[in-house]
């Protein structure tokens, strides 16, 4: 058994190697990508300075390319969403328009439901999961804890839903 654990081990290292080169080929590949998006666009400028400073809105190249200088989607901006609610409501257009939104804070209700799970229990419509968590740790490398959760996810961030709790007790 020991040996067929080493030799998963051995693979999940090799693979997160893998993963730490393929991710460097990407922030490389992503670096170029803006570098070419940033040249591209200041191409774009050039030519369009090309045909104003021409007077010229339409052009046709020799090999069958047409350039033209057309006006863009309208953008609005305003002072205030409250100023704007205040005229949609003047010119009855609020309801058609404008939408009230409830949002849970989730790192908030995980602490009350936490508390109730301990104390006076959840209610009926709120079922409770908690998942194992499997930490593999090489030796002298503690701060560099890979967590993986039941989605196969591995990181050093994790967020509060992904917080195992239980490691916490008898402390």
């Amino acid at each position: 058994m020991t040996n067929s654990i080493e030799n998963f081990v051995k693979r999940i290292k090799e693979l997160d190697e893998e993963i730490d080169n393929l991710s460097n080929e990407k922030k490389s590949i992503d670096s170029k990508m803006s570098d070419c998006k940033k040249e591209r666009d200041s191409i774009r400028e050039s030519i369009s300075q090309l045909m104003n400073e021409n007077s010229s809105v339409f052009a046709t190249l020799r090999d069958g390319t047409e350039i033209s200088i057309r006006n863009g989607v309208k953008t609005f901006e305003w002072q205030s969403d409250d100023v704007m609610v205040d005229y949609l409501k003047s010119i009855g257009k609020f309801e058609k328009i404008c939408t009230v939104e409830t949002t849970i804070n989730k790192r908030k209700l995980k602490s009350i439901l936490d508390d109730l799970c301990d104390c006076d229990g959840l209610p009926d419509f709120v079922t409770m999961n908690q998942e194992k968590v499997l930490q593999i740790r090489a030796p002298g490398k503690h701060e560099e804890e890979k967590p993986v959760n039941k989605s196969g996810s591995s990181s050093k961030k994790m967020s509060i839903d992904d917080f195992d709790d239980n490691s916490l007790d008898g402390i």
